[in-house]
């Protein structure tokens, strides 16, 4: 299937160029790319037909050799009139589990079975599942799905789960879980007893289903749970119809890992939110490893905060006692001039705090977790 049979290819090529499209190279093979939208899609809402359809495409030299599932939004999102309830089919949906981890998609290349995420050949997430697909068959070189004669245009994708990539969700186990068959030529998914049948005749764990409607769905918090997607078909040889309803509780967590960054801890201990700073901390349900980071920051913070002022306080006490303003200045000058405006807030009865805050404001910006590539 050739790129421009898919897609608009000179979409393609103009988003490439406007950085709305990314394409990233496989490390081992210089004929490999992966195309998958950027930040910029996202936060223009460019989407249309390439950047709905860029979300994990394999290409070799123009040939599409693997797909991931086409751009999908949140139930009710408004730039995406498909999505609002009142518009969606009068049928009932496939209604799947939303898991907690990063899609997999996988190819075969070079007589070798590897699994890419939507942006990258070479994430930590795409390593971690070919290195655990292989280990998996390590027994049996005749992978069934990989090699069988009608699966080339089909592309299995999987939602890849262990401990050092969670996000919200704490998971129990640890592995690749079935979540698709898409063909390729089509974009259109294989039905649930297509891909429960290949999943398990392969020895893998399929995403759960639910016999439930959209309003049970909506109606739900579960802890420590993302939430559901649906999927109605539209019929053969298209793309289905997919929205994701994720629980409140999780979307709140989801909001603080992956939103709060260095400078927003600065932001909250400047303004004096140390009520909101001790409801994260004491959050049970939050991952202690994010506890530890966040906490290690509000540390280094206020210990910043405590030298300067205190450093500031001690000069300033041992200032010349001339009463001559142009002499108190040269010294703070001359014995500290970094913090000299600190100092200068000092001598006339100023709240030196916003000063000090300023001084200390990290440059840092990245986030405890990020969206995986």
């Amino acid at each position: 299937m050739k790129l421009q049979d898919i897609l608009d290819y000179d979409l393609l090529q103009k988003h490439l160029v406007n950085g709305v499209v990314r394409r990233q190279v496989h490390p081992q093979y210089p004929n490999l790319f992966v195309y998958n939208y950027t930040e910029q899609a996202q936060f223009e809402r460019i989407w249309d037909n390439v950047t709905n359809v860029c979300r994990g495409l394999i290409v070799a030299d123009d040939c599409v050799i693997a797909r991931g599932f086409n751009k999908f939004h949140n139930l009710n999102t408004e730039f995406a009139p498909e999505t609002m309830e009142a518009n969606l089919p009068k049928i009932a949906p496939l209604v799947t589990e939303k898991l907690d981890g990063s899609m997999g998609i996988q190819y075969v290349w070079d007589d070798k079975i590897w699994v890419a995420t939507r942006g990258s050949f070479a994430s930590e997430q795409a390593i971690w599942a070919t290195d655990w697909l292989r280990k998996h068959y390590a027994e049996d070189s005749n992978y069934y799905w990989a090699h069988r004669a009608e699966s080339p245009d089909w592309t299995m994708l999987f939602e890849i789960i262990y401990a050092e990539n969670r996000i919200v969700v704490d998971y129990d186990f640890e592995g690749l879980i079935v979540i698709g068959l898409v063909r390729v030529s089509t974009g259109e998914e294989a039905d649930r007893h297509l891909l429960e049948a290949v999943a398990y005749q392969n020895g893998l764990d399929v995403v759960r289903r639910f016999d439930k409607s959209l309003a049970e769905c909506a109606a739900e918090n579960n802890l420590n749970e993302e939430g559901y997607v649906l999927t109605y078909s539209l019929g053969e040889n298209v793309p289905p119809l997919k929205v994701k309803m994720k629980f409140v509780e999780y979307c709140r967590l989801h909001r603080i890992l992956t939103g709060l960054n260095p400078r927003a801890i600065w932001e909250m201990l400047s303004d004096n939110q140390n009520e909101a700073i001790d409801l994260i901390l004491n959050d049970e349900k939050m991952p202690t490893e994010f506890k530890h980071w966040f906490n290690g920051w509000v540390l280094q913070l206020r210990q910043d905060f405590v030298t300067i002022t205190t450093r500031a306080t001690k000069i300033f006490l041992s200032r010349p006692q001339t009463g001559i303003r142009k002499d108190v200045a040269l010294y703070f000058l001359q014995t500290a001039q970094d913090i000299s405006s600190v100092l200068f807030a000092m001598l006339d009865g100023k709240d030196v705090s916003p000063i000090v805050w300023d001084k200390i404001r990290p440059k840092a910006t990245d986030t405890f977790k990020q969206e995986e590539a």
